[in-house]
């Protein structure tokens, strides 16, 4: 519990202060001053200020969705053993508001249709439960049934006329319900592995407020004065599941950490890319230096050798090179003097080598 505390901040006792509080004065508003009959409060002060209570938690969790880090992205567990429990009761709750629903039908095709539809979304808490997995195709098709059932059970809460239109345990049972739809939503979403964890985290709080307002204080009175507040018992118990459901899943989240590199290996793959920028040949349009080693009479490596000896021997000026015929690879390369080195023996080397370029050249 200390972790959450930190990964929720101020959110977390937010939220249990709310829940504490307005379950409590909701409970006694329909213990002392609910009429049963009319579906209203003889004196609505308790109802009022807890129902103002919910809607400004509910305001204060949305703003959850822009002060909240991007660093601390928070992701439900799906491996926990933790989640076989509210999936199995909630399953269970669904399973029995189906029968229930199917039942008390009497000729209502909505009330038969919002029935098989509580029993084909149990396939969603079957596969969560099973499924360990954080991403799941399967997982994420059932989940589209719990949207698809609890946006019929909220338009049968609606249009049912046991209690008026604007009854507060009416319209408190359809805020729960559109809150859980909310949620869900989200849920199913992580499934798809396209996660939206800041409005996840903000609509979890809501809806596991206002399941806990809904159903808590109804399943008290009626197990006090066997007073049934909401459409059926039935409900009550699968909003309470619900709540648990919720609140469950608020408190697995555990911080989803991108996967980091030692420092060694950072260093050694950017030691690598670098190696191999260097020695990478791209394509590009050969330079001056490339069409001179394509020429027709390009040099043989002997003779680049030799080319090499002659210009860092001794006494040559730089860039001064002796003109005289290069040897072949063949012909060996006649090994230097003493006097090749010194200044009067290079000297004597171009006078002898200018006289027989003389003679080599015709007579007019």
């Amino acid at each position: 519990m200390k972790n959450k505390f930190k990964a929720y901040g101020i959110y977390l006792p937010v939220f249990l202060i709310l829940l504490a509080a307005t379950v409590t004065l909701r409970t006694v508003a329909y213990l002392n001053y609910y009429n049963e009959n009319s579906g209203y409060f003889t004196n609505p002060l308790l109802s009022n200020i807890s129902g103002w209570l919910v809607a400004g938690g509910a305001a204060f969790f949305l703003t959850y969705l822009f002060v909240a880090s991007r660093e601390n992205m928070l992701i439900p567990s799906f491996s926990s053993p933790f989640n076989y429990v509210p999936s199995a009761l909630v399953s269970v709750a669904l399973l029995f508001l189906g029968i229930e629903l199917i039942r008390s039908a009497d000729g209502d095709v909505f009330s038969v249709v919002a029935g098989i539809c509580s029993i084909l979304a149990i396939s969603y808490f079957v596969t969560s439960a099973i499924s360990v997995k954080r991403r799941s195709v399967r997982r994420s098709d059932f989940g589209i049934l719990v949207l698809i059932f609890l946006c019929i059970y909220i338009a049968y809460i609606y249009f049912d006329s046991i209690y008026p239109i604007n009854a507060p345990a009416k319209v408190t049972d359809e805020m729960a319900f559109l809150a859980m739809a909310i949620f869900f939503l989200y849920e199913t979403r992580l499934s798809l592995g396209r996660e939206r964890w800041r409005a996840y985290v903000a609509f979890g709080f809501i809806a596991a407020l206002l399941t806990a307002y809904s159903s808590i204080p109804a399943i008290i009175v009626y197990l006090a004065r066997d007073t049934v507040i909401s459409l059926s018992f039935y409900q009550s118990v699968f909003t309470l599941t619900a709540f648990i459901f919720a609140l469950f899943k608020l408190l697995l989240v555990s911080r989803l950490v991108p996967e980091r590199q030692s420092e060694l290996v950072e260093k050694i793959i950017r030691y690598s890319d670098g190696r191999t920028a260097e020695i990478t040949v791209t394509a590009e349009e050969p330079t001056d230096e490339e069409e001179f080693f394509e020429d027709e009479d390009q040099m043989s490596i002997a003779d680049i050798d030799v080319e090499a000896e002659i210009i860092d021997a001794p006494g040559v000026e730089e860039g001064f090179l002796l003109e005289q015929e290069l040897p072949t690879a063949e012909e060996p390369v006649a090994e230097p003097t003493e006097d090749t080195y010194t200044e009067d023996g290079l000297n004597e080397a171009l006078l002898k080598e200018t006289t027989e370029i003389e003679k080599d050249e015709p007579t007019e």
